[in-house]
């Protein structure tokens, strides 16, 4: 899993801060804990900053595919963990995103948004200026 990055860089608090303000983070979780793993005692109890729930949530029409898988409706999508993103283009030489790679960056992505995250997307986008760039570079420490 990768590290995060400037997490000592004042400006890593304040887009943490607008994160939790903003709800991402109801889906986007900042912290998990690995429980008892038999045969794996390594990781047992240990904290890690994947920044997702695992879970489905309704993300609404603008990125429904139409076809439904087992239990998930076409507008279902899990969580993606978000640890690492900022490292795309370094490692990947891309920066798209969503599923389908349809964003070309964090911020498209975050304004695919819908369903249940539209009140974080509308509260990223009536972020003053300042602040979405505050929250983009913590994503991108993360």
């Amino acid at each position: 899993m990768p590290a995060r990055r400037n997490v000592g860089d004042a400006g890593f608090g304040r887009g943490e801060r607008l994160f939790a303000e903003a709800k991402c983070a109801v889906c986007h979780l900042p912290e998990m804990k690995a429980g008892a793993l038999p045969g794996l005692p390594q990781i047992q109890d240990q904290v890690f900053h994947a920044y997702t729930d695992l879970l489905l949530h309704d993300m609404g029409e603008e990125l429904a595919d139409g076809r439904p898988e087992f239990k998930a409706g076409p507008r279902d999508w899990r969580t993606p963990p978000l640890w690492g993103s900022g490292l795309s283009q370094s490692v990947s030489g891309s920066t798209a995103m969503l599923h389908d790679g349809r964003a070309r960056n964090v911020t498209e992505a975050i304004l695919w948004h819908g369903g249940e995250a539209q009140s974080a997307r509308e509260a990223f986008r009536n972020m003053p200026k300042a602040d979405r760039e505050a929250l983009l570079k913590f994503l991108s420490s993360i």
